[in-house]
């Protein structure tokens, strides 16, 4: 099966993808989730590689056809950060060799980035890549069901693409219920009816993980969705049933650990991550330049941690900024968040902008919907090492190409008028 993989449907794949290299993106949103080692792969001979390099070629022969190579402000802004994180490399402390698996995991997920911003010029396309994402992490969560209701794991761990393990998982899902949300409202019944049924699964998904971080991100989730409805009655009730399906449903185990937020000082795990926070800062301070290399934190972290209960484990900070502070120094955390704060800041301009009725309620929907999402990436980012999670790139390759796509649709529409 593999060699008829391999030798028929590849070469009609490559094929397609040079006619329209949008297809390409699909075809790369889907094997990132069902091919987990993907991201950590060697060998360029791989379908994902030879899919990656058909995708990028037609891209660029497009780019150089219509407006030429431009990079949109917030990639710009990450390429910076990579040059950072690369000079770190140089300076690791313990194994460059981490340190620069993890620069070209940066380089392939920017370039991935760099493929979304340039190909979803429509909101048409922007819409089909965001349900990419909805299949491909509604096929992780299966086995986060499959995990919990047949192999009766009291707290499901699922492996696979993006979405693997329950803490990403869980993730993933609160990332994306926001546009589910968004799709629910909108009066076409496949989306409505269609939406509405994911949103169930999502929320089982969320309560199978029981991940405290996700449990607040979710939280902070829906306190954006009512601030920011037209409809805040309407909103409010709805999330209001989702709430409640939340408590009617998540089992005794769930809430327990919930609970536990509030009690974090009686919980083994929630003390490591005050631990190895305490560990970072002191890491920082005595590498503020330029870290201690990427991928290095868990390597020297056993050398701060030798009076604590997890002497000699070599762990995560379990929090993004302190370990870009760690391992990069202050120039890396600041270029991570200028790029993120960028992106947020251009979100919330373009739906400001005077567009007509149809446009405007896509733009609505998409920029709500990847602002949200963000949001709550970041939230997780406190309490969880996210920095080569994919979905952050996916969403800031898909906001940069809903600016571009705004910016020209003012352009068009102002032209427009002006000449009628």
């Amino acid at each position: 099966m593999r060699l008829l993989f391999t030798y028929i449907a590849i070469p009609i794949l490559v094929l397609a993808i040079f006619f329209v290299p949008f297809r390409g993106l699909i075809i790369l949103g889907v094997m990132c989730h069902l091919r987990p080692e993907i991201w950590g792969a060697s060998n360029w001979l791989r379908p994902i590689f030879i899919f990656t390099l058909a995708t990028a070629f037609s891209c660029i022969l497009r780019c150089l056809k219509n407006e030429g190579i431009t990079f949109p402000t917030n990639l710009k802004i990450l390429c910076l950060w990579l040059l950072a994180i690369y000079i770190s490399s140089l300076h690791a402390v313990v194994s460059k060799s981490a340190a620069f698996d993890k620069v070209y995991t940066v380089f392939k997920l920017l370039i991935l980035m760099f493929l979304i911003a340039k190909l979803a010029d429509s909101t048409k396309k922007i819409d089909i890549l965001f349900w990419s994402l909805i299949a491909g992490i509604l096929w992780v969560t299966k086995s986060a069901y499959y995990e919990y209701l047949v192999l009766g794991y009291v707290r499901a761990n699922p492996l696979g693409g993006p979405g693997g393990g329950s803490n990403a998982l869980s993730t993933a899902l609160v990332m994306t219920l926001p546009f589910l949300v968004y799709k629910f409202t909108q009066k076409t019944k496949i989306y409505k009816y269609g939406s509405l049924l994911l949103i169930g699964i999502w929320i089982g998904g969320i309560i199978f993980c029981a991940s405290r971080g996700a449990f607040i991100a979710l939280t902070i989730c829906i306190a954006l969705l009512i601030i920011k409805s037209k409809k805040k009655i309407k909103t409010t009730i709805f999330v209001s049933l989702l709430m409640i399906l939340l408590l009617i449903f998540a089992p005794q185990y769930y809430w327990q650990r919930m609970r536990t937020i509030l009690t974090y000082r009686e919980d083994v795990s929630a003390v490591s991550r005050l631990v190895l926070w305490k560990a970072g800062i002191k890491i920082f301070n005595d590498y503020p330049i330029y870290g201690v290399g990427p991928g290095n934190f868990a390597l020297v972290v056993p050398a701060y941690t030798q009076s604590t209960p997890f002497a000699g484990e070599m762990l995560e900070a379990h929090n993004t900024f302190i370990q870009l502070l760690a391992e990069g120094g202050m120039q890396s955390l600041l270029l991570y968040m200028i790029a993120i704060l960028t992106t947020l800041l251009s979100l919330r301009k373009i739906r400001k902008k005077k567009l007509n009725s149809k446009h405007y309620e896509d733009i609505y929907i998409l920029s709500n919907s990847l602002e949200i999402g963000i949001i709550v990436f970041l939230i997780r980012s406190l309490t969880g090492t996210t920095i080569y999670k994919e979905l952050l790139y996916w969403f800031l390759g898909l906001s940069s190409a809903l600016i571009e796509v705004t910016n020209k649709l003012e352009t068009y529409e102002d032209s427009y008028f002006s000449n009628d």
